[in-house]
C-alpha cells in the first residue's frame, strides 16, 4: 500500500520543518561569526564540534532524501535566491526602523526635542546604509543588464544571444547566472583584451609586470595583495578605485598600495571592488589591459577566492609557475579553468634567475610534461625573470610569448568572447533541462547507496595511504633521490641545496598525487552513478588547494659541502652524498613530512566531504525537478529549444 497524498504532504512538511530547525541550530554553533550587534548565543562550540555536527546533519539529510526519493514524494517549494532574500530582509529592516521614530517613542513617554533629533539622525544614517547596500545588490544582480544590452551594437550576434539569455534567465528565475551575464556585458562595453598574470603568492607576478611596464607601479614583496584584481590600461598616470558603496575615488599612482596591498588594505577592509590603473607604457598598447591578480595559496584566502572567481573573465592567462618550487596541482587546476573559460594559456617558469641553467631546463621540461599529461596537448613552458640581465630576459620573453598575441588583440578578444558566451549558453541550457525534468529514470536508492559506499572506501584509502607513508623505510626513496641529485650537483660544481630541495619536492608532489588520484577516481565513480543530465552540471566540486610541501627551510641553511674523506669514484661520491643527506635531513625531513601527511589527509577527507555533499544535492535534484517560476512547461520547453538551436540558426 502506498502513501496517500495527505500522508505525503504531512511527511514532507514534517521533514522540512525538522531540517529547518536543525539547520538553524547548526548555523548558530559558531556564534558571532556574522558579527551581530546583539548575539543570542555564546560561542562555546569548537571548530571540530561544528564540523562534526555538520557532517552528521549532512548524513541525516541524505537518509531523508533517499526516503523521499523511494516514496516519490516531491518538494515543490519554490527555490529562492539568497541574494533576493537578503534584499527582502533589507526592505523589512527599513520598515522596522519606522518603529523607533520620535512620535512612536512618544507612546512610551515624553521625548525631548534633542533626543528626538538624535533618533531621527540615527534612523536617517541607518536607512542610508541599507539603501546603499540594496543599491549595490541590485547592481550585482544585474538589474540594468537589459538596458546595457540595448545600448550595445544591435548587429553583433553576441549581443543578440546575450539578450536572449537575459530574457530566459529573467523568465525562469535562473538568478545564479546574473553575475556572469553582468561581467560579459561589461566586457562588451570595454573593447580591450584582458591579459591576466596569475600564480601563487611571491611567484613574481607583480615584479614581472613592473619590469614589462617599465615603472614600479605595483606593490611587490612577500605580503599578498588584497582581494581585488588590478587592471592596467594605457593612459595618463592615475588610478581609479571603485568601492562596494560610495563613489569611485581618483588618485595618483603613489596611492595604489593603500588599496591594493594587504598591508595598506588588510582583508579588503575598504570594500574595494575594482582598481583601474592608467599608465603610459610602450608594451601596453590601445585595446590591451594587463591584470595583476591576488596570489593563490596564501592565508589571505579572500584574495585567492577573488582570483579564482576572476579566471573566467580573462582572455589570455599568463600562469607563472614558481621557480623556487615546482609545478603544483593548483597550477594545473588553474590552467584547466583558464582553458575551459576560453582563455589562451601562456605558462611560464617565473623567477628563473634563482635556478642554475641545467635545473631551469629540467624544471621547464617537467612542467611541460605534467601540463601535457593533464591537459591533453603539448604545451611549452618558457622561463622568465624580472631581474636577470637588467630586465632583458623579461623583455625577450615578452617579445617571444606575448607580443604576437597582443598584435592580434581584436581577433583574440572576439574569439574569447564567443567562447565565453557560448559556455554561458550551454550552462543555461543545462539548467533548463534540469528544470524541465529528465527523461531518464531518477537516481535510485541503490545508486545513491553505491555512491556512499564509494565515498567510504575512499576515506579508508586516504587513511591507509597516510599510514603507509609513515611506515619504516617509506622515506628511503626520497633520501636516495636527494643523494643522487646532490652527487650530480657536486659533479657539476653548482646548485647543491637547490638540487636536494627539488628532489624532495618531487617526492612530496608524487605522494600528493596519490591522494589526488583517490579523489579523482571517487569523483568519476560518483559521476558515473548520476543521471546523464547532471554529469556536467557542476554539482561535484573539483578538489583544489592541495597542501604543498616547501623543502626550502630544510635545505637552505644546511651544509652540503662534500667531506674530505670519501671513497674515490662515482660510487664513493654517491655514498658520501647519501651520508650527508641523512645527516642533514633524516630527522627534520621525517618530522616535516609527517606534518605534511597530516595536512594531505585533512585536505583529502574535507574534499571527500564536499563530494558527498554535492552528490547528495545531485541525487535530490535528480529525484525532484525544480519548480518552474512561470508555472508552465510549454514556455520552458520553447526557450530550451530556442537556445539549443541558436548556433544552427
Amino acid at each position: 500500500m502506498t502513501f496517500s497524498d495527505n500522508h505525503k504532504r504531512h511527511l514532507l512538511a514534517t521533514l522540512r520543518h525538522v531540517d529547518e530547525i536543525l539547520g538553524d541550530a547548526c548555523a548558530r554553533l559558531p556564534a558571532g561569526a556574522s558579527g551581530q550587534l546583539f548575539p543570542t548565543y555564546v560561542a562555546d562550540a569548537a571548530p571540530t564540534q561544528c564540523r562534526t555536527a555538520e557532517d552528521y546533519l549532512a548524513r541525516f539529510r541524505d537518509v531523508a532524501c533517499r526516503f523521499l526519493d523511494t516514496q516519490t514524494i516531491r518538494d515543490e517549494k519554490p527555490r529562492i535566491g539568497a541574494l533576493w532574500a537578503l534584499r527582502t530582509a533589507i526592505n523589512f529592516a527599513q520598515t522596522g526602523l519606522d518603529e523607533i521614530t520620535p512620535d512612536r517613542l512618544a507612546g512610551y513617554g515624553p521625548v525631548s526635542p534633542d533626543d528626538g533629533a538624535d533618533v531621527e539622525r540615527l534612523i536617517a544614517e541607518l536607512q542610508a546604509i541599507l539603501a546603499q547596500l540594496d543599491d549595490y545588490l541590485a547592481r550585482g544582480l544585474g538589474g540594468d543588464i537589459a538596458a546595457r544590452l540595448a545600448r550595445l551594437d544591435e548587429t553583433r550576434d553576441e549581443v543578440a544571444l546575450l539578450r536572449e539569455i537575459e530574457r530566459v534567465v529573467a523568465a525562469h528565475g535562473l538568478v545564479e547566472f546574473r553575475t556572469t551575464l553582468g561581467w560579459l556585458v561589461e566586457r562588451l562595453e570595454h573593447d580591450w583584451l584582458e591579459v591576466a598574470f596569475i600564480g601563487r603568492v611571491s611567484s613574481g607576478k607583480s615584479s614581472l609586470l613592473n619590469a614589462l611596464l617599465g615603472h614600479p607601479v605595483l606593490p611587490v614583496g612577500v605580503t599578498p595583495v588584497t582581494a581585488v584584481p588590478t587592471r592596467i590600461v594605457p593612459g595618463e598616470p592615475a588610478i581609479t578605485v571603485s568601492f562596494a558603496t560610495g563613489n569611485p575615488l581618483g588618485a595618483g599612482l603613489e596611492r595604489l598600495a593603500e588599496f591594493a596591498s594587504e598591508e595598506g588594505n588588510p582583508g579588503n577592509a575598504r570594500h574595494v571592488t575594482d582598481i583601474l590603473v592608467e599608465l603610459a607604457s610602450s608594451r601596453l598598447e590601445a585595446g590591451v589591459c594587463f591584470v595583476d591578480t591576488p596570489g593563490l595559496g596564501s592565508l589571505a584566502a579572500a584574495g585567492a577566492a577573488q582570483t579564482l572567481a576572476y579566471l573566467p573573465r580573462c582572455d589570455v592567462g599568463v600562469l607563472l609557475i614558481d621557480g623556487a618550487g615546482t609545478l603544483s596541482a593548483e597550477d594545473v587546476a588553474v590552467a584547466r579553468k583558464l582553458l575551459e573559460a576560453g582563455a589562451d594559456l601562456v605558462p611560464a617558469l617565473g623567477k628563473a634567475d634563482l635556478l642554475a641553467l641545467a635545473n631551469r631546463a629540467r624544471l621547464q621540461a617537467y612542467a611541460g610534461r605534467e601540463l601535457e599529461s593533464a591537459l591533453g596537448f603539448p604545451i611549452e613552458v618558457a622561463a622568465v625573470s624580472a631581474i636577470a640581465d637588467g630586465g632583458r630576459e623579461a623583455a625577450a620573453w615578452f617579445d617571444r610569448c606575448l607580443a604576437p598575441r597582443l598584435q592580434r588583440h581584436r581577433e583574440l578578444r572576439a574569439f574569447s568572447l564567443r567562447r565565453k558566451i557560448g559556455a554561458l549558453r550551454e550552462a543555461v541550457v543545462a539548467a533548463l533541462r534540469r528544470h524541465a525534468g529528465s527523461a531518464e529514470a531518477p537516481a535510485t536508492a541503490a545508486a545513491v547507496a553505491d555512491g556512499l559506499r564509494a565515498l567510504e572506501r575512499a576515506r579508508q584509502q586516504v587513511r591507509d595511504l597516510a599510514a603507509a607513508w609513515r611506515s619504516p623505510g617509506a622515506l628511503a626513496p626520497a633520501f636516495e633521490d636527494a643523494a643522487h641529485a646532490l652527487a650530480e650537483a657536486w659533479t657539476a660544481g653548482s646548485g647543491t641545496a637547490e638540487n636536494v630541495g627539488l628532489a624532495l619536492a618531487r617526492h612530496a608532489e608524487a605522494v600528493g598525487g596519490r591522494f589526488e588520484d583517490i579523489l579523482a577516481a571517487t569523483r568519476s565513480t560518483l559521476e558515473d552513478a548520476a543521471p546523464a543530465a547532471f554529469r556536467s552540471a557542476g554539482f561535484l566540486p573539483d578538489p583544489a588547494g592541495r597542501p604543498l610541501f616547501d623543502p626550502a627551510p630544510l635545505v637552505t641553511h644546511a651544509s652540503w659541502t662534500p667531506g674530505l674523506l670519501r671513497l674515490p669514484g662515482k660510487h664513493g661520491l654517491h655514498a658520501e652524498a647519501r651520508r650527508r643527506v641523512e645527516a642533514n635531513l633524516a630527522a627534520p625531513f621525517a618530522d616535516a613530512f609527517s606534518i605534511h601527511l597530516d595536512a594531505l589527509k585533512r585536505w583529502s577527507l574535507a574534499a571527500l566531504a564536499r563530494l558527498e555533499q554535492g552528490y547528495g544535492a545531485m541525487s535530490a535534484a535528480a529525484a525532484t525537478p525544480a519548480a518552474r517560476p512561470d508555472g508552465t512547461s510549454a514556455h520552458l520547453s520553447e526557450d530550451l529549444t530556442r537556445l539549443e538551436g541558436w548556433n544552427a540558426a
